[in-house]
Parts: structure tokens; sequence; C-alpha cells
């Protein structure tokens, strides 16, 4: 492979990485958004949930680049530390862990969506843990752990349709690319 070829990949793959953050945290803030309308204790994650799954779902489809999981959370995290550094951590790990895990999913049929349903539900758990590492017990006083449990469960549930519909966009996107 050529030098330039080498620049031209890594362009490439610098350039997924930078289009599925954005796509993250515009969605991100079209979530927040829309989770205020609900006072239900939750409700961000919830719809979090499926959203980060589609996006997710769709990179893992879209994108044969290595670790991209892992690549986009880091940045991710890099950039949305400036907001709060707890923040931050939560992402960091939720990356590496779904990366781990989905690493030894190997079926590449229903990767994407494994990888949805994960992300999801790691992103609730990390953040609660984070919330109660850093911040206090003040949340599992109110709120009883299994409501904690049911909440990622749920956001589970929302990420792997989230899965699905990533799944079912990635394809059809690579499809289109293939055509041309």
């Amino acid at each position: 492979m050529s030098e330039q070829e080498k620049n031209q990949q890594m362009t490439h793959e610098i350039t997924q990485i930078g289009m599925s953050v954005a796509m993250l945290i515009a969605g991100g803030v079209g979530v927040l958004f829309l989770s205020r309308f609900l006072p239900i204790p939750g409700t961000k994650y919830l719809f979090m949930g499926a959203y980060i799954g589609l996006v997710m779902s769709a990179v893992v489809y879209l994108f044969s680049t290595s670790y991209i999981i892992l690549k986009i959370n880091v940045v991710l995290a890099g950039i949305l530390s400036i907001i709060t550094i707890y923040m931050g951590i939560a992402i960091l790990i939720t990356g590496i862990g779904t990366q781990l895990i989905c690493s030894i999913f190997l079926h590449k049929t229903y990767r994407g969506i494994f990888v949805g349903m994960t992300y999801a539900g790691l992103t609730v758990l990390t953040s609660i843990v984070i919330s109660k590492f850093f911040i206090g017990d003040a949340l599992f006083v109110a709120v009883d752990g299994r409501w904690i449990a049911v909440t990622v469960l749920l956001a589970m549930l929302l990420g792997s349709i989230g899965g699905w519909a990533g799944k079912y966009i990635g394809m059809r996107v690579r499809y289109a690319i293939k055509r041309r």
C-alpha cells in the first residue's frame, strides 16, 4: 500500500469517526430536549437508548474499521468532558465495555444489533454507577434498585430496536454506495 493510499484510508477513518460523533452529539441534544416534556425519571436514558442503538448499529454495518466503537467513544468522551468530566468517564467506560463485549460476538448478521443493545444498556448502567461513585447515594435513596434494573433492561430493549433500525439503514446505505 502506497503512502497516498495510507493517507487516504486514514482520512476516511477520521471522517467516519467525526460524522458518527457529530450524529451522537446532535441526536443527544434532541433527546435531551424531548425528555424535558416527560417528567418521568430516566426518560432521557430510554430515548437515548433507541437513538444510540440506531447510530452505533449503523456505524458497525457501514464502516469496516477495526475498533470503531472504541475510537468513536474516545473522541466523544474527550469532547463531552468539557461539559463534565463525569460524562467523559462514563462514555469512555461504556465504549470500552461495549467494544470488549461485542468483540466476542463474531456473527456479522446480528453484530450491529448486539452493539446497539449493549451500548444502550451500558450507557444507563455506567452513568448510574458513575453518579453513585462521584456524586453520592442520593439517587439510590430516592430510586429503588429494581427501578434501576428495569431502566437498564428497557434501555437495552430500546437499544435493540434502534439496532434493528440501524442495521436496516446501514445496509441500505451500503447497498446504495456499492451501486454507484
